[in-house]
C-alpha cells in the first residue's frame, strides 16, 4: 500500500483501491469540464437584441428630427423642448414632412368594434396636413437631415 492510500484509510477508515480512486476523479474531472464548458459557451454567446426598433421621429411642436431606438412612440419625448415625438412622414405630393402619432388611433381601435370605421381614421390621419392628400410615407432611418 502506498503513502496515498494510507493516508486515505486514515481519513475515511476504509480501504480504497487505486482503480475506485481513478474512476471517481475521471468523473470529477468530467463534471467539472462539463461546467466550465457550458460557462464558457454562454459568455460567448451573441447579445441580445435591443427591444424596439430605430425609427425617424419629428418633434409635433419645434420640428426637430431625428433617428431614435423606441419601443412606446406615446413615450417619445422631444429633447429640445420636451413635446411629443411622432413618426415622420412625407407627402409625395407636395413634400411636406410631417409628425404622424398615433395616440388617437390607438385609442379608437380599443373602443370602435367596426375596423372598417377604424381603417378610415387612419387614412385620415395619415393625410398630409399641408395639402390632404393620402399619399403619404413612412421616412426610414437615416433619411433624417438634423435642423
Amino acid at each position: 500500500m502506498d503513502a496515498f492510500q494510507e493516508w486515505l484509510f486514515k481519513l475515511t477508515g476504509k480501504k480504497v483501491s487505486m482503480r475506485t480512486l481513478l474512476i471517481a476523479l475521471i468523473m470529477i474531472l468530467s463534471v467539472f469540464v462539463f461546467f466550465v464548458k457550458r460557462a464558457v459557451d454562454s459568455s460567448n454567446a451573441p447579445p441580445r437584441p435591443l427591444p424596439g426598433a430605430v425609427m425617424a421621429l419629428k418633434c409635433s411642436s419645434c420640428d426637430y428630427v431625428e433617428d431614435r431606438r423606441i419601443v412606446d412612440i406615446d413615450e417619445a419625448k422631444c429633447p429640445k423642448c420636451g413635446a411629443p415625438m411622432g413618426y415622420k412622414r412625407k407627402c409625395m405630393d407636395c413634400s411636406f414632412e410631417f409628425s404622424y402619432m398615433p395616440q388617437r388611433l390607438k385609442n379608437l381601435m380599443k373602443t370602435e368594434p367596426n375596423r372598417f370605421k377604424v381603417l378610415e381614421a387612419l387614412a385620415v390621419e395619415q393625410a398630409c396636413p399641408n395639402c390632404h392628400s393620402g399619399n403619404t410615407e413612412s421616412m426610414f432611418p437615416g433619411s433624417v437631415d438634423k435642423k
